[in-house]
């Protein structure tokens, strides 16, 4: 015998959550990611040391040090991608999991 059986019929109809009512709490959440993501955006885009990245002392030095240290300058970028990508697919993934998880439970 499950408790909400019982319990969901005698509920007032305001404690009820519906699925109008989760949907609606997702939307939300889903406005306010997107709201801050498109502030992070225009906030990178506005500074000035953002377009820093690609300055001429920078590419000249490392065009003109070798093959060698343009393969060490390589294998550092992967060495700096790959624990970022795999942290990023982890907490992604927790996410996908735990949004499911949410949907299935009543």
């Amino acid at each position: 015998m499950e408790l909400t059986k019982d319990v969901e019929p005698r509920m007032r109809p305001e404690l009820r959550r519906t699925d109008a009512l989760r949907t609606a709490g997702m939307a939300g959440a889903f406005r306010r990611i997107f709201l801050f993501a498109l502030c992070a955006l225009c906030a990178s885009v506005a500074s000035l040391n953002a377009f820093a990245q690609g300055c001429a002392m920078c590419y000249t030095t490392a065009a003109a040090a070798g093959p060698g240290a343009a393969r060490a300058l390589d294998l550092g970028i992967l060495v700096l991608l790959v624990p970022t990508l795999v942290l990023f697919v982890a907490v992604l993934g927790f996410a996908i999991r735990r949004a499911a998880a949410g949907d299935a439970s009543p």
